[in-house]
């Protein structure tokens, strides 16, 4: 009888042992991740298409009613300071929250590792830009940008109110476009 529980005790220590190697993996990390942003953002769908929606939102008296793909990685990465003349404040969700996850595989094309590292050159290289300020919650966002002439910000289309303007063309497609850029793919 002690051979068997002791087998047995030995099975589950085993088990447990593969579930502690299977948290430290970097896959099982990556799967809590997409989870988290599943879980998170599914009020981000929208329009019927089952995948999640950002817009871009500025203070409601900057007149920004369309910007490329480019012009967004560019200003976020720190590249420009003004786009169409108007000089703005990138504003962020803090790292590796969901929403910012997908804005930084979206737009920056990069994870969220990469883009630290991108700033850490930048002011080790003496850069006198500043980083995009970072925010908590969708809330703390678009009070800044409410408050705040320049500030540009991204936050899921179901959070979209009249406090703040949103920019209504990404590379020239509305929100309601199936092509809209800021549609995460399945």
């Amino acid at each position: 009888m002690a051979i068997i529980n002791n087998a047995k005790e030995t099975e589950r220590n085993t088990t447990f042992g593969r579930c502690l190697e299977l948290l430290a993996t970097s896959r099982f990390r990556m799967c809590c991740v997409l989870i988290g942003l599943a879980l998170s953002i599914s009020p981000v769908v929208a329009l019927g298409q089952g995948k999640p929606v950002l817009v871009i939102i500025v203070h409601p008296q900057t007149e920004i009613d369309d910007l490329s793909m480019p012009e967004l990685r560019d200003l976020y990465l720190g590249n420009v300071e003004e786009i169409k003349g108007i000089r703005l404040k990138p504003i962020m969700y803090t790292a590796n929250t969901p929403i910012r996850i997908l804005f930084e595989s979206l737009v920056l094309k990069m994870d969220t590792e990469a883009f630290a590292q991108h700033w850490r050159s930048k002011r080790f290289l003496g850069s006198w830009q500043k980083q995009p300020t970072s925010f908590k919650s969708t809330k703390a966002v678009k009070a800044f940008v409410a408050e705040e002439k320049g500030a540009i910000a991204y936050i899921p289309l179901s959070e979209i109110d009249a406090t703040v303007r949103q920019v209504q063309k990404i590379d020239g497609r509305e929100v309601g476009d199936r092509a809209y850029p800021l549609r995460s793919t399945p």
